[in-house]
């Protein structure tokens, strides 16, 4: 009986996703049309999260995940910040986004490609990971300007060979040309829960365990280069991502 309702309610949660993500797009397909203002990108992000908390919300009170915070005390930080975390499966963005206001996700460019995201994530005002120099001003402008930046320095889930892929160095530019400080954020949790290579319709063991936790904070220093910040990072996530 518990494994024909988790199938159930795992088959019914992806068409409940498959609505809201219409909406949202349909919405800000219609506002692209409109001259982009910051309190229009502000309301498009403040909705995003307001999504984003009922679909967590879902997934918990239905028992599918069972989603953790550790140190969750302070978090988010009061002022704008990188906030950096692996990539292991698709829900990422989706539950940190979910208690992170005003914080710009850089994404890939398929994201804003996909008929039904893009719209939303250019409206939210993201911002794409294979712009360059642009993405590195527009990310530094925007956490200038009051807002957070959230980063998968991976670039792509974790292969499941694998703890973590290499790191870019590229939020460490960003986080010292900005002067802000860096959040660490370790996501672990089931590894079948939509995987890279995984297709979101294989059910995963359930209920799945997601665990997020709030990690080291520190404002990289003018004379350390990106490579041995990220190298530094890189070693605080395969020591907490390492069994035992």
């Amino acid at each position: 009986m518990a494994r024909l309702y988790y199938r159930l309610v795992y088959v019914l949660s992806w068409p409940l996703f498959a609505v809201g993500a219409t909406a949202l797009g349909l919405l800000c397909g219609a506002l692209v049309l409109l001259p982009r203002t910051p309190a229009t990108s502000r309301w498009v992000r403040g909705l995003i999260q307001s999504l984003f908390c009922c679909w967590t919300t879902w997934l918990r009170l239905t028992g599918l995940i069972r989603i953790e915070w550790e140190n969750p005390a302070g978090f988010p930080l009061p002022h704008p910040a990188v906030y950096v975390a692996n990539h292991p499966g698709l829900l990422d963005a989706t539950i940190l986004l979910s208690r992170l206001p005003e914080t710009i996700c850089i994404v890939k460019p398929a994201v804003m490609r996909n008929p039904l995201l893009g719209p939303a994530a250019r409206a939210a005002g993201y911002t794409t990971g294979d712009s360059g120099v642009d993405t590195l001003h527009t990310s530094v402008d925007r956490l200038r300007g009051g807002q957070g930046v959230l980063i998968f320095p991976e670039g792509t889930r974790t292969a499941p060979s694998c703890l973590l892929n290499p790191l870019k160095p590229g939020f460490a530019i960003i986080a010292r040309r900005a002067a802000a400080p860096i959040q660490v954020l370790v996501i672990a949790g089931s590894r079948d829960l939509l995987p890279r290579g995984g297709a979101w319709w294989k059910m995963p063991e359930l209920p799945a365990r997601y665990r997020v936790k709030v990690d080291t904070c520190f404002t990289p220093h003018a004379d350390t280069s990106a490579e041995e910040v990220a190298a530094l990072i890189a070693t605080r996530f395969t020591s907490q991502l390492a069994p035992g």
